[in-house]
Formats: structure tokens, sequence, C-alpha cells
């Protein structure tokens, strides 16, 4: 095989895999940190838009895992500041608390920011929860 059919497989392969696991954009909220909630049980965590974008809304992934390192419970809390009174969309750069009330007794968890939708109808995320469901998070109006 010569140099340019090398170069124009391997092109071929790399956009391949570029169309089939597409680069998705960085995490648009940062979690700062957590500090217990009080009163009673539960955490606050500390957010951030790290992102270009005005949040509307965002789901919570937690994931605990046993001493073994096998998934255990996995809970997920939405927020949509547009449905909260007197709330607004998240600003670039602002911080925000983010309570999740109750414990999750487990050597290990994880939490990850799962979805995210932009004010101006974009969205970002993998959004486990609503995807068995085929389609975005819902809210009642």
């Amino acid at each position: 095989m010569k140099f340019p059919q090398i170069t124009h497989s391997l092109g071929c392969l790399l956009l391949s895999a570029y169309v089939l696991f597409p680069q998705q954009a960085p995490e648009p909220i940062s979690i700062q940190g957590t500090i217990p909630a009080s009163p009673g049980p539960g955490t606050v965590y500390r957010l951030v838009n790290v992102s270009e974008k005005e949040i509307a809304g965002y789901v919570l992934k937690t994931q605990a895992f046993d001493s073994s390192g096998k998934p255990t419970v996995k809970v997920t809390s939405l927020r949509a500041f547009n449905l909260e009174p007197g709330s607004r969309a998240k600003a670039k750069g602002e911080v925000w608390d983010h309570l999740h009330r109750g414990t999750i007794n487990a050597p290990q968890t994880n939490v990850t920011v799962d979805y995210v939708l932009f004010q101006d109808g974009t969205h970002w995320g993998r959004n486990s929860k609503a995807s068995s469901k085929g389609g975005r998070p819902r809210s009642r109006g």
C-alpha cells in the first residue's frame, strides 16, 4: 500500500469515527463543591454556569456504588428556573446552590451533570432519565 492510499484510508476512518462518536462540548455547569444541608439531611451543591449561554434548567445525576464498585442507586434531580416563581435563567459565570434532600449511605457517590436546557431552546447532555422514555424532560404548566 502506498502512502497516499494509507492517508486516504486513515482520513476515512477518522471521519467515520467523528460521525459515529461526535465530540460533545464540555459540561456547561461546573460543580464547585458541596456542603451539608441545614437543617436536616441532605447536600447543597455549589454550581457555576461555565457555558456561553443562559441556563434555563438542568438535571443532576447521583450514582452510588457499593464497596466492590458495583452501581447500586441512581438518583436524578431536575431544576427548571423558568418554572420557579421569582427565578430566572442563569447567566454565564453565575453561581447558585442546588439542594438535594436526603442521604445516600454508600461508600462512594458520583454526582454529574446529565442534561442542560439553555434559554435559547438548545440543549447539552445525554439526558439518561428521559432518553428511555423517548424525549427531553417535560414540565407541566
